[in-house]
């Protein structure tokens, strides 16, 4: 779901302008909290905006997508859930995972 609300808010922003970009710019934030808590609930989902990077606000404050693309998402140093793997993988594809 928070994939899906800062996808949209993208959109509406900036319509599809370098969408797949975005796309997998969004996907590594919003995934991020499945690998980097073991138990996700509503609570583990809103600390993690409010403490980490807020897209929703780099978006709101992005005069450009290239605004946008400029801050970068940390990578995700461990793996603390179960039954990702094939997000760990991706995330490791991607060059979002490790040091």
């Amino acid at each position: 779901m928070l994939f899906d609300c800062a996808l949209l808010f993208y959109i509406d922003r900036f319509g599809y302008t370098e969408i797949n970009k975005a796309i997998e710019k969004i996907f590594i934030w919003a995934y991020s909290v499945r690998l980097n808590y073991q138990n996700v609930q509503l609570a583990s989902v809103d600390n993690y905006v409010l403490q980490n990077l807020n897209l929703f606000r780099l978006i709101k404050d992005a005069t450009t997508p290239h605004d946008f693309f400029a801050q970068n998402i940390p990578s995700v140093v461990a793996n603390y859930s179960t039954k990702t793997k094939d997000i760990e993988n991706l995330f490791k594809t991607l060059q979002f995972y490790g040091n």
